[in-house]
């Protein structure tokens, strides 16, 4: 793969994530403006247990990439200690979250 097809799957990249966050900030401003009685707070709490589930789906969908990855190219302990170590952080702030 040359330098040039890097740089340009780089600023693809780059570029998806900007409009992502751009879109996401968007509809926020959006949801404060026209819906200004809705505590996001307490419904959050609420649905603690959902969003938990959802954790768990993005968790065995990382899994699974990473497994996939693992059999292209095999990767070092370290790494995968690294991926796992960060999974149970967030998990762990998200829990410290909810006390």
């Amino acid at each position: 793969m040359s330098i040039r097809t890097k740089k340009r799957k780089i600023l693809t990249a780059l570029l998806i994530g900007i409009l992502s966050f751009i879109s996401v900030l968007l509809l926020s401003i959006v949801v404060v403006t026209y819906l200004p009685g809705v505590n996001l707070n307490d419904w959050l709490r609420e649905n603690a247990n959902y969003w938990f589930i959802w954790r768990l789906v993005l968790y065995a969908v990382i899994s699974i990439l990473v497994y996939q990855i693992h059999i292209y190219r095999p990767l070092s302990r370290k790494v995968i200690f690294l991926i796992a170590l960060a999974l149970l952080l967030i998990e762990g702030l998200n829990w410290l979250y909810r006390l």
